[in-house]
């Protein structure tokens, strides 16, 4: 059995190259990571996700490290991702692409923990803000250029005239502290019709991975926990395609057959 594992993994390979440079070429791509346990030690798998294609790598670190594996400096020089979609955390990729959008989802959550600590003054306006934002942007093929234009503009004043508030409790002016940082990427989306809010797809992209570890605890092995990555990404990318996971494998492991067929760089 290890050894049909080991031919199926070998076998793989070629595909998440393929999968990889497609995700090189994509104009916005989301990520997350999540820990993996392996060999009893904490490992990060991150999943990088675009339009049509799903990449899962496995790290032993949470640091930018997992950025550089797939966005090398030599493929940067040649071209960045127009947008990265992520959450807050540093190792993210921010400063991969030309622009930045911060997952709203999480900040949603977290006014809400600001508004439960006591926050009135602050949370629930930048709250309410963020909400107008994502309804506008599903709104935008029912409006014309013009009214878009100028539903985007009172948006972007609005999040400056909320910024000017002063909450009086330590979790507002904490968020109040964050989103001054961060005010350039919070409303990007806003800009890119194809550009999500949220970083959700990616979340759901690893959940089976997450439901994974806390089935298995886990991998012993670094290749074995290779081996899962490299077919999660297969079967992701299959999905996107409209493959079903056993089309995806079977025409990843076939001799001649090309699985990134019909994969854009979109």
């Amino acid at each position: 059995i290890v050894n049909i594992l080991k031919s199926v993994s070998e076998s793989l390979k070629p595909r998440v190259t393929e999968i990889t440079d497609v995700i090189r070429q994509s104009s916005v791509v989301k990520s997350d990571e999540t820990t993996f346990r392996v060999q009893g030690k904490n490992f990060w798998e991150w999943v990088f996700v675009s339009r049509t294609a799903c990449l899962h790598i496995l790290r032993d670190s949470r640091s930018k490290s997992a950025i550089d594996v797939v966005f090398p400096e030599r493929v940067l020089e040649v071209s960045r991702p127009l947008v990265w979609v992520s959450d807050l955390y540093p190792g993210q990729g921010q400063d991969v692409a030309q622009r930045w959008q911060v997952c709203l989802a999480h900040q949603i959550r977290d006014c809400q923990y600001a508004i439960d600590a006591g926050d009135m003054v602050f949370a629930p306006e930048i709250q309410k803000l963020f909400r107008e934002a994502i309804a506008l942007h599903q709104r935008r093929s029912e409006l014309t250029n013009s009214t878009w234009y100028s539903y985007r503009l009172r948006v972007k004043r609005e999040l400056r005239e909320v910024l000017l508030l002063n909450p009086t409790t330590r979790e507002g002016r904490n968020l109040r502290r964050r989103y001054t940082q961060v005010q350039d990427s919070l409303l990007t989306f806003l800009e890119f019709p194809d550009v999500p809010a949220t970083n959700n797809e990616s979340e759901q992209q690893i959940r089976w991975s997450v439901i994974f570890r806390k089935v298995t605890n886990g991998s012993r092995s670094v290749w074995a926990a290779e081996l899962f990555g490299a077919y999660r990404s297969v079967v992701n990318t299959g999905a996107k395609l409209g493959l079903s996971a056993l089309e995806s494998l079977r025409r990843a492991v076939m001799p001649g057959a090309f699985f990134a067929v019909g994969l854009d760089s979109s």
